[in-house]
């Protein structure tokens, strides 16, 4: 009878251990989810980008951490997993990732904005008027449409055919601080976040795709 009671004890602590240490990994991945989510969310929201909002993120960009470090992402995919190590490896730190100065989008219309200050997203987010909403809620990071190489872009020396996403990082470098709004030649292809591909014959029709992705 002894050895039966110490043998049931033994297993009721060890089943206590095993649950609570369950639960302490579910509250533990909860938080990491939450925390991706929610961080993916403010970038679209402050930015008003992605399938919500009325402007595309164009990458790379650099996102800055609340405990100042900094990584570049390729992509939504790529933010996503990078806010995830992060968070995995500094639960205790509060805050959340932000966009780094300057960054791109494109517009409605197709044109190349680069971002430099809090005030010109000020004034970039004031002109962001979606028609079914004000801007992105629980997008978690989805784009609307990704550009597909080749494009070619106006810009104010003439037009510039881009094959890849090397060429048209180094054509923003050359274009960073001037000011120059540089546009999209249409027709442009696209893929969209479903995976079809669609060309887009004009300026109307990206303000159509971007209207179809907020379900307008």
């Amino acid at each position: 009878m002894k050895y039966r009671f110490f043998w049931l004890m033994a297993f009721a602590l060890t089943m206590i251990t095993f649950s609570f240490t369950s639960c302490t990994r579910d509250d533990s991945d909860a938080d990491v989810e939450n925390f991706v989510n929610n961080a993916l969310d403010e970038v679209c929201t402050e930015t008003r980008s992605g399938d919500k909002g009325c402007f595309e993120l164009i990458f790379p960009v650099t996102v800055i951490y609340p405990d100042s470090t900094t990584e570049e992402v390729g992509s939504y995919e790529e933010m996503k997993a990078a806010f995830k190590t992060w968070r995995e490896n500094n639960p205790e730190i509060k805050g959340r990732p932000v966009i780094q100065f300057p960054f791109s989008v494109t517009t409605e219309d197709g044109t190349i904005v680069e971002v430099t200050t809090k005030a010109e997203l000020r004034e970039l987010v004031a002109s962001c008027k979606p028609k079914g909403g004000h801007g992105p809620k629980g997008g978690h990071g989805k784009p609307c449409f990704k550009i597909n190489f080749p494009v070619t872009v106006s810009t104010s020396a003439g037009e510039v055919t881009i094959e890849d996403a090397a060429a048209f990082r180094e054509l923003l470098k050359s274009l960073k601080g001037s000011g120059e709004r540089p546009q999209y030649v249409f027709p442009i292809s696209v893929t969209l976040k479903d995976g079809t591909l669609q060309t887009v014959a004009s300026v109307e029709e990206l303000r159509a795709l971007k209207d179809d992705c907020r379900g307008n």
